[in-house]
């Protein structure tokens, strides 16, 4: 294990030490095959036991491969399983008081690390590695490392995230790591920067090594490394036999004629203008669209929507790109701001399908977005149902880079992500190239054999310059010539011939590990069905949206009580929302300090996962449980309780369980039905010597596997009903079983309808 760590405590702006206390990462490449491990580290200096837990992002199109884990004593391995029993084992193992660890994906890019039972005093070291394929884009190879999530617009009743995955920021906290990338063959001949970054390189005996020029970096921006070259060899095809076949990839290089087409064009232009474009982003935008209106043509037309919470259209149709309107579009660049509220992305993509110009000129959308939202799917479901190309400029220090790929690549655009210190003209006159240039929409591999099995991208037209990776199952090994070809916006033929085994690799890479998995991650990608998906995902042993890793270790001296759970909060991302700048005041390569205006600001902002410094206590409303006295909910409907009666219940359960006068608890208001049904299952079942508090326990356990009410349960809940649950010794299985299914048919589970009522009480 790296040997390498900080001493220093990590900290949170209540003076609380953070778990997560060190994060090294170091990435190896060669061609356009990366392969990166993470090394966390984490400490309880605590008393107490606690349950680690950080949601952190990774590139969208990351393929894990392993987790392993160095406890005080042992050495770990991750084993992948399906989602609900990697959950129920790590569940179980928290509530026996052993220690567990589980990585689960929780979104596109998105993953939690959960360590639960980090006993007081323990280290654990965790190392996870990942591969994935990066695409050349004209001369440039770009690799790529989130570090930061960025706040996000929009609620989270409608996003698959538990409530202790959703990520904090804290101003004051300052999360670090380390970082080392090796180079190797040509591509330790390239040209290399970082436009975010101070980095340094030095030659070594088989390549290239890159470092940061500190020893450390903050976690508040995305890691960009920019390779070029003009000469390198880009195309290869390479196979590898797994098992009782041959898997082959093909990454394709087209460069054909970059004639630009005279037909004109409706360039619908959207601009975020939304609160988190403040600062630097906004800036940014306006740079991109201030170069976009010295590249439209004057035969083209053009509209220019601003979007927040509403939008706002230039003109109320596109207009043609003639001096007059080019000069008041340019007009709107001095009032340009990021004052419209939210980001509500689908409401002004809406207003383009509502409004289709014309049927004989194509349309085409540039959208100018962080693409900060929680409701991705949403937008990219309408944006699916257009005839438009989104092609999008990502602006920030921490792009949300998974849904604005996704959203370009399912319109047959292309997406192209800008940090505040690159040069926005020359970003914005390539991507152009890309929206007026020749592409091919439905391209055809031939392999010199026929494959078993073909996978390449659900939605990906090929563009000029533009990598094109596809993967393929065999028999037996082709042999041969490996062609691309297409027509070019079906006017003439391109064919891209690629020669099979260029020794594409060194042995740098086990690609008869990796490229299987590969292979496999991207068939993922493309099926629906979530029972295949995790049947491929376990047979490959691969992180995927039905599949998580877990290792557990089991403890000689356990837990003697349930952990407390310390969530590792997000650095803001630099320049987001105006709150410091990457372009101004930057020290070491660090985000200045925020001034103290910039905090106060902050702390008025509506922003559920942001840890303010202090509240206004007296503005808070007292517990539903305390309120309602004062509500009138409907009573007993066909012999079951209200439902309100139930989530309340739930959501009370430990402090009813706990209190001395429990039934009283119970019974706060004169309309109440929960003591009479409660007397009623205890005095139907008094001769099997049923006590109160095992009828409470009961009716917990009931509900929370339940499919209208588990959900009401929060994760700290679950694990105390269960362990009740657990601790009843003296009742028979039949009795138990008794009273159960008596709770169950008297509350009449299946008839109702849970909402998501006391979303702010799971936290």
């Amino acid at each position: 294990m790296y040997s390498g760590a900080k001493t220093s405590f990590l900290t949170t702006s209540d003076e609380r030490e953070i778990a997560l206390q060190f994060i090294n990462i170091e990435a190896i490449m060669e061609n356009n095959l990366c392969k990166t491990s993470v090394h966390q580290i984490y400490k309880n200096y605590e008393e107490k036991n606690i349950e680690a837990v950080y949601t952190f992002p990774l590139p969208m199109n990351a393929v894990l491969l392993s987790l392993s884990i160095q406890t005080n004593d042992k050495k770990l391995e991750g084993v992948i399983v399906k989602k609900e029993e990697a959950e129920e084992s790590y569940e179980d193992a928290v509530i026996d008081g052993d220690t567990a660890i589980m990585l689960e994906q929780v979104g596109s890019g998105l993953f939690t690390m959960n360590v639960g039972n980090l006993l007081s005093g323990d280290k654990i070291e965790i190392i996870f590695t990942y591969v994935e394929l990066f695409q050349w884009r004209d001369d440039t190879l770009r690799f790529f490392l989130p570090t930061t999530i960025a706040p996000k617009y929009g609620s989270f009743n409608n996003i698959p995230l538990e409530p202790h995955q959703i990520p904090e920021h804290d101003l004051m906290v300052e999360n670090t790591f380390t970082f080392t990338l090796k180079l190797f063959g040509d591509l330790s001949n390239t040209k290399i920067d970082s436009p975010t970054h101070l980095i340094k390189s030095k030659k070594f005996d088989r390549g290239s090594i890159i470092t940061l020029q500190n020893e450390t970096a903050l976690m508040d921006r995305d890691l960009i490394i920019n390779l070029n070259s003009s000469t390198m060899h880009k195309s290869y095809a390479t196979f590898i036999k797994h098992k009782n076949e041959y898997i082959g990839i093909a990454s394709f290089y087209p460069e054909f004629k970059q004639r630009m087409k005279n037909k004109p064009k409706i360039i619908n232009i959207l601009i975020d203008c939304s609160g988190s474009m403040n600062g630097d982003s906004i800036q940014q935008a306006k740079e991109a669209l201030k170069q976009i209106l010295n590249l439209i043509k004057n035969h083209d037309y053009f509209n220019i929507i601003c979007f927040g919470s509403t939008y706002e259209k230039l003109f109320s149709k596109p207009l043609i790109a003639n001096k007059n309107n080019l000069e008041e579009a340019k007009n709107l660049l001095s009032s340009l701001d990021a004052d419209m509220g939210g980001t509500e992305i689908a409401s002004a993509i809406n207003e383009l399908n509502a409004h289709k110009n014309s049927d004989k000129i194509q349309e085409e959308v540039l959208l100018i977005t962080d693409g900060e939202i929680w409701e991705t799917k949403e937008v990219i479901s309408i944006a699916k149902k257009t005839t438009n190309r989104f092609f999008i400029i990502g602006v920030g220090s921490a792009v949300s880079e998974s849904f604005l790929k996704e959203l370009s690549y399912v319109t047959g655009g292309i997406c192209e992500l800008v940090t505040p210190k690159e040069n926005m003209a020359v970003k914005i006159t390539s991507h152009f190239k890309k929206i007026f240039s020749k592409d091919i929409k439905t391209p055809s591999i031939d392999w010199a054999l026929n494959p078993t099995t073909t996978i390449k991208p659900k939605f990906h037209n090929v563009f000029n310059q533009d990598t094109f990776n596809v993967f393929a199952k065999f028999k037996k090994k082709p042999e041969g010539t490996i062609v691309l070809s297409g027509d070019i916006n079906n006017e003439e033929k391109y064919v891209l011939k690629v020669n099979s085994d260029q020794n594409s690799f060194t042995n740098i890479f086990d690609s008869h590990e990796i490229l299987p998995r590969l292979a496999a991650f991207y068939e993922v990608k493309s099926i629906s069905d979530s029972n295949k998906i995790a049947e491929i995902a376990v047979g490959h042993q691969l992180m995927s949206s039905e599949t998580n890793f877990i290792a557990i270790d089991i403890k000689d001296k356990k837990a003697s009580q349930l952990p407390s759970l310390r969530k590792t909060p997000q650095m803001l991302a630099a320049g987001w929302g105006g709150v410091g700048s990457v372009n101004e005041h930057i020290m070491r390569g660090h985000l200045r300090t925020s001034t103290s205006e910039e905090l106060a600001n902050w702390n008025e902002l509506d922003n559920p996962t942001f840890k303010r410094n202090k509240f206004d206590g007296n503005s808070l409303e007292p517990p539903t449980f305390l309120r309602r006295q004062n509500n009138s909910y409907n009573r007993i409907k066909q012999g079951a309780l209200a439902e309100h009666d139930l989530i309340e219940f739930i959501n009370n359960f430990e402090s009813i369980y706990l209190s001395d006068n429990w039934l009283e608890d119970l019974n706060l208001y004169p309309e109440s039905d929960f003591y009479s049904f409660i007397e009623k299952v205890i005095n139907k079942f008094s001769n099997e010597h049923l006590s109160e508090q095992y009828i409470l326990i009961l009716l917990s356990y009931v509900l929370l596997f339940s499919k209208e009410y588990k959900n009401e349960f929060s994760k700290e809940l679950k694990r105390i009903v269960i362990k009740e649950y657990r601790q009843i010794h003296d009742l028979s299985s039949e009795v138990m079983g008794k009273v159960k299914f008596e709770l169950r048919d008297s509350l009449s589970l299946t008839d109702f309808r849970v909402s998501n009522t006391l979303e702010s009480f799971r936290r």
